[in-house]
């Protein structure tokens, strides 16, 4: 994925709030690298846990990469579950 869909600035604040929280960081110090819309093939929203089945359906949902300092973090969500760290 490429781009910045500004559609989602709201979603990728939450993003960037719970990344903030997790670094104790100020959110203005994290860049959004790319942010949009994806259809994820299950309910793991593109983040499988193996020790939980998931339902294998469609989910529409959001990804964005959020870089700090050079390193890169995965934030998926979809369906009813809002952004949410992916560590893949």
């Amino acid at each position: 994925m490429t781009g910045v869909d500004p559609s989602l600035t709201a979603w990728a604040d939450l993003a960037r709030a719970d990344l903030a929280g997790r670094l104790g960081i100020d959110p203005a110090g994290i860049e959004v690298a790319c942010l949009g819309a994806v259809t994820w093939s299950d309910a793991a929203c593109g983040c499988p846990d193996p020790d939980v089945a998931q339902l294998q359906v469609p989910v529409d949902g959001a990804y964005a990469a959020l870089i700090v300092n050079g390193l890169r973090f995965h934030y998926h969500g979809g369906g009813r579950r809002g952004p949410f760290l992916c560590a893949d």
